[in-house]
């Protein structure tokens, strides 16, 4: 299975022990769900958001990439759904469009349930999403931010050879303080090279 094949919405391997599959609208549960978790308070600014809030953007995310796969083209802003061999929700990473007016450039992202963090499936995921944006999006510019503190997303962007190009000193705020945010980023002259490298 390749990613042509998650473009007609198929299910298609991450890795030996994982799948992934296009965001549905059966989906928005479990992303609620994990983003209400206690243990995201500290890891993403969005998290916990009302429900309606959550709904009323996953759902027509979700909706929208399902009218991609009938339209046969891949959607604007892919949303992907991991899950193990027995369909256990994971996660789900994404490729989301900055700004129209500046096409070809997307931010990658990357959320997983505690039950599967330490594994490298965030690894495995943000190098896919990375693939799938320079090479069937025609990316030419990627960026990831997260909180400064969230160490276990630096470890990932680096792993996949995404460069630190900013700190934002108090950028967030939320009822506990002010928190930093780091900034990576990959062009697609960086990602060929990447793939020249490991050829």
């Amino acid at each position: 299975m390749t990613k042509a094949h998650l473009k007609q919405g198929q299910t298609i391997a991450l890795d030996g022990l994982h799948n992934i599959t296009l965001i549905t609208p059966q989906d928005v549960e479990h992303i609620i769900g994990m983003l209400n978790h206690p243990d995201f308070a500290d890891l993403v600014f969005h998290s916990p958001l009302p429900e309606e809030a959550m709904r009323g953007f996953f759902g027509p995310a979700a909706e929208d990439v399902q009218a991609s796969i009938k339209a046969g083209d891949w959607p604007v802003e892919p949303k992907v759904i991991i899950r193990d061999q027995d369909g256990q929700f994971m996660g789900m990473s994404a490729a989301n469009m900055i700004s129209p007016m500046n096409p070809g450039n997307y931010e990658i992202g990357f959320m997983l349930m505690p039950h599967a963090w330490r594994r490298c499936i965030a690894t495995r995921a943000c190098k896919f999403m990375t693939a799938l944006a320079f090479e069937e999006l025609g990316s030419h510019k990627l960026t990831a931010e997260s909180y400064a503190s969230n160490i276990g997303a630096v470890r990932v962007l680096e792993k996949n050879g995404y460069a630190h190009e900013g700190l934002q000193k108090g950028f967030f705020k939320d009822v506990t303080g002010v928190r930093d945010k780091v900034v990576y980023g990959m062009s697609v002259e960086g990602y060929t090279a990447l793939k020249a490298a490991d050829a």
